[in-house]
């Protein structure tokens, strides 16, 4: 059976993605938060202007208009490197498995905040799985003790980050 390029593709992003959180622990105690972001995005911006270079996209990028590289370039700062960025400083103050697990439960997160703040509708099965996703991160994050301990916690400050 032949393996597509684009299978081999996606297993690497999982790859790099998943290790992400345990190659920063260990290296962030040697090393600037915000540097770290730095140097993570520099690689794969190398890699993407390789690829767009190599599929002859290059002209592509010159159809986006200057408005559209404004909000290219601020949601690039504060989505991706800020967030990035404060990931890692949060990393320093907790363990790697909790931040991934933190990190991976935004889609619970943007859901209750876009139910919040803009007044997005839920469905019924969408707040069961909302339940149901706190009900499995609520024991992990507090690491088996009682779950009122969990702001007590001297994790607490890494957590939130």
């Amino acid at each position: 059976m032949k393996i597509g390029i684009e299978y081999i593709y996606a297993l690497l992003s999982v790859i790099a993605w998943s290790t992400v959180f345990i190659v920063v622990k260990i290296v962030i105690d040697e090393s600037n938060p915000i540097l770290l972001s730095m140097f993570r995005f520099f690689i794969a911006s190398i890699i993407l202007l390789i690829y767009v270079y190599r599929r002859k996209m290059l002209s592509q990028l010159k159809n986006i208009y200057l408005d559209e590289y404004k909000n290219i370039v601020f949601q690039g700062l504060t989505g991706i490197a800020g967030m990035s960025s404060i990931l890692f400083y949060g990393i320093k103050y907790t363990s790697a498995s909790i931040s991934s697990i933190i990190m991976n439960s935004n889609p619970l997160i943007i859901a209750v905040l876009s139910y919040l703040f803009l007044k997005e509708k839920l469905k019924s099965i969408n707040i069961a799985g909302i339940i149901i996703g706190y009900i499995g991160i609520i024991p992990i994050l507090s690491r088996g003790e009682n779950i009122f301990k969990l702001f007590t916690s001297k994790h607490l400050f890494g957590d939130i980050l």
